[in-house]
């Protein structure tokens, strides 16, 4: 595997709500059955309250200027064949050198902008993907 996806703007609305996560599934080209676990877990997202600054665990925090409503879930994808040089501001960004890694998957956003793994251990059978890749081949 050794393939570079690039985040390009898209029009994707802000905001959190269930046609963003159906969107998402729609761009990665999910199989139905991520489809229907991302739609649970967003069913069981909504039926959970936001946590309060009277909660225990929550008291320290001020969710007042988290606006879910402004974010943009996820960024549109295009596939180039660019490397991991150009990814990181300094090389590989303490990923180690290839020889001291067997294999190496780097996101942004909701995507994967790098992927690697050693022929050898691919020659054994091994199978080393980032989820997106994953869950439509293996």
């Amino acid at each position: 595997m050794d393939a570079t996806i690039t985040r390009q703007p898209t029009t994707t609305d802000a905001g959190f709500s269930r046609q963003a996560v159906e969107a998402l599934s729609r761009q990665k080209a999910e199989p139905a059955w991520v489809l229907e676990a991302r739609l649970a877990a967003w069913d069981i997202y909504e039926a959970l309250p936001m946590p309060k600054r009277t909660d225990e665990e929550w008291r320290r925090t001020d969710l007042r200027a988290l606006k879910l409503d402004r974010q943009i879930p996820f960024a549109g994808l295009e596939r180039q064949g660019a490397g991991l040089d150009g990814l990181l501001p300094e090389g590989e960004g303490g990923l180690g050198s290839s020889v001291q890694r067997a294999g190496a998957v780097v996101q942004r956003d909701a995507a994967t902008v790098y992927g690697q793994i050693d022929p050898a251990l691919t020659a054994q059978g091994v199978i080393f993907a980032d989820l997106d890749t994953a869950v439509r081949e293996h």
